[in-house]
């Protein structure tokens, strides 16, 4: 039988405030730092006029950052690892999203306040590295305004009013890049922006999951004259204890000066983990001892949210949480109307006292936290029969 799942979006209305205004609530979640994604990729809205605030109106310091958006990846990818990579214009602004929104959770908070104005366009990232999760943002200099961060020959690099060009070869130092042990085992998301031409390549030296000779980041871009290109790559990082770099720099080859870079910046987003449940099987008999077994808890997820807005508009967004095993379990037996059978307060439990036939089977768990949410329902169309009479 199918296995149907229904899925957890929070709908959550928006209160509208004078001159196009509005006001949303952020249902808190577990953990030190709060992360959120708000997507305003359809949505024109002032960065400026952004506004985070807790439910007794004090003012909470925030980092808006752009969200990388990697290109798919390839049919067939492995599991446990993958590396993409693809570029264009960076006039078409592909491969970055507004935004992450993150800052440090206040103790008890049931919720935050989020404020906001319409604008002419998608908001722009408002940085604040104080309060800024670690991992969305891991280049100390991402702009390539000190040059302290790099290494190469001398009188070979021009300072411009943005960016900077090379004439040869270099390098970033690891002083470059701000991570601890914390990136083991992350996926890893890289976007240059830069202008030059002919192929250059370029590798960070983070351990690959999967081709242990090459870093996780080792992009060969051919770049056409005149055209300022975003080229964004992909990969997972090596799980390996005791160990966060497999070489001394982060080296970029320049095959035909000169090469003008704009930006580069570099995140550790999570995995794209998601909690679930699983039944061994739809098909059971009468007296079995059935198990509904959760996995992804105690791993990074992102929650999905919803927040209603004027003119049937829907702001999407996701919460980046970590659930454990505070939840309570609600487990029923319907028949294919609706109608309740059975009852169950645990995901193991003995079924008894129904007839043979087709019902769906309905589990979920329930977190304990303030905000009462469903971590996630789920659905079973399960088929009961007889079985063996001993």
């Amino acid at each position: 039988m199918a296995i149907r799942t229904t899925a957890l979006l929070l709908l959550l209305a928006a209160v509208i405030l004078p001159a196009a205004e509005y006001r949303i609530e952020l249902p808190a979640g577990g953990g030190k730092d709060a992360v959120y994604f708000l997507d305003f990729s359809r949505f024109p809205a002032d960065s400026a006029s952004f506004r985070l605030t807790t439910s007794a109106g004090q003012d909470i310091p925030f980092s808006f950052d752009w969200r990388l958006v990697p290109a798919p990846l390839k049919p067939g990818a492995r599991p446990d690892g993958f590396y993409s990579k693809a570029q264009a214009p960076a006039s078409a602004k592909r491969f970055a999203v507004p935004g992450w929104l993150s800052f440090a959770a206040v103790p008890g908070a049931a919720f935050y306040e989020f404020s906001f104005q319409e604008g002419a366009e998608a908001p722009r990232p408002r940085p604040n590295p104080a309060v800024r999760a670690w991992w969305i943002e891991v280049m100390r200099d991402p702009d390539l305004r000190d040059l302290k961060h790099l290494a190469y020959p001398k009188d070979t690099v021009k300072v411009l009013a943005r960016g900077i060009e090379f004439q040869r070869s270099f390098s970033w130092r690891l002083s470059a890049l701000q991570v601890d042990e914390r990136c083991q085992g992350r996926r890893i998301v890289a976007l240059l922006t830069a202008m030059g031409q002919d192929t250059s390549f370029y590798a960070l030296p983070f351990p690959n999951a999967v081709i242990t000779q090459v870093g996780a980041i080792h992009p060969y871009l051919k770049l056409t004259p005149g055209v300022e290109t975003d080229v964004c790559t992909q990969g997972l990082i090596a799980n390996r204890p005791g160990e966060i770099f497999r070489g001394s720099r982060a080296m970029f080859h320049i095959a035909k000066p000169p090469l003008v870079i704009y930006s580069h910046h570099v995140q550790l987003p999570p995995q794209d983990h998601s909690v679930d449940l699983r039944l061994a099987s739809t098909l059971v008999n009468l007296g079995d001892t059935l198990q509904v077994v959760p996995s992804g808890l105690q791993q990074e997820t992102l929650y999905p949210l919803r927040f209603a807005l004027p003119g049937n508009r829907v702001l999407p967004a996701s919460r980046l949480d970590v659930w454990g095993d505070d939840y309570d379990v609600a487990v029923r037996l319907l028949t294919l109307k609706g109608e309740v059978r059975q009852s169950y307060p645990a995901l193991t439990f003995k079924l008894t006292g129904v007839e043979p036939g087709e019902y769906v089977l309905e589990a979920a768990l329930l977190s304990r936290r303030h905000n009462p949410e469903p971590i996630i329902r789920k659905e079973f169309a399960l088929t009961v029969q007889q079985g063996p009479q001993w």
